[in-house]
């Protein structure tokens, strides 16, 4: 799991999209190849309909994984490591290739989006010495799982806020107003911040990164935010401030918080 926790990081610093995976138990017993063939071709259409949000929104706007990530569902992030996964195995098929990268984008520009983002990947796992035969989409998941708890879990206005917010009352107390209440929500603060978060247990830090992730992917719902800070415990005013202040920036540089990780 370090070596994952290293991917982690790569894909944190901006590193496109992420995964390797196992390519095990094909048969080839030729007798089984027409099926395999079929089923493959229909697993690629499914794995290209799964990139083609992430295709545009890389085209588009420029949205690593990282930053999709962040508003994706738990069955979409469960998709995706599917999707990759299914790359990985594949990627010298040239028929599974055309039906995926079809799939994945209509367009000449998108489907070299779509390569370049799985193979890049790839490649940077096998840097971090991780065997890709060795990886499975679980692996991936149980990485994601430390960060993201999906959109879908999060819910939306006051009450799923509150609710939400509770559920981290315990780090807040542990290091909030002793360690953070006082330093400013600025870029100089950011620097102040980041060494108190160094200092942080590991479980404490991987559950800063998901309240980050998760006040990032909530920026257009105030009433959501409002219920968070309510449901954390914070009850002087101005202290539940100084919380969404720093939140409201930490969600800005939540790459590097991953990366600190």
């Amino acid at each position: 799991m370090i070596k994952l926790r290293s991917f982690w990081v790569a894909l944190a610093m901006g590193c496109a999209l992420s995964i390797g995976t196992t390519s095990c138990g094909d048969d080839d017993d030729d007798d089984d190849q027409p099926k395999k063939e079929q089923v493959n071709k229909e697993e690629a259409k499914n794995d290209g309909t799964v990139m083609q949000e992430v295709v545009k929104n890389y085209t588009d706007k420029g949205s690593n994984l990282l930053d999709q990530a962040t508003s994706m569902t738990s069955d979409e992030l469960k998709q995706l490591a599917t999707t990759v996964v299914d790359y990985n195995k594949n990627k010298d098929n040239a028929e599974w290739m055309e039906s995926f990268l079809n799939s994945a984008a209509k367009d000449a520009e998108g489907q070299k989006a779509a390569k370049e983002l799985l193979d890049q990947s790839l490649a940077q796992i096998e840097n971090l010495g991780v065997d890709l035969n060795e990886i499975t989409s679980q692996d991936l998941l149980d990485v994601f799982s430390e960060y993201f708890e999906g959109s879908d879990a999060l819910g939306e206005g006051k009450d799923a806020g509150i609710a939400q917010g509770a559920t981290h009352q315990d780090l807040f107390n542990a290091v909030y107003e002793d360690k953070l209440a006082a330093i400013p929500a600025t870029e100089d603060g950011l620097l102040q911040m980041m060494g108190v978060f160094s200092e942080m247990t590991e479980a404490q830090q991987r559950e800063l990164v998901s309240v980050a992730l998760a006040w990032a992917n909530k920026s257009d719902d105030e009433a959501w935010k409002d219920g968070f800070l309510e449901g954390v415990g914070l009850t002087n005013p101005e202290s539940k401030q100084g919380l969404k202040d720093k939140l409201d920036l930490l969600a800005q540089y939540k790459d590097i918080l991953a990366a600190m990780a």
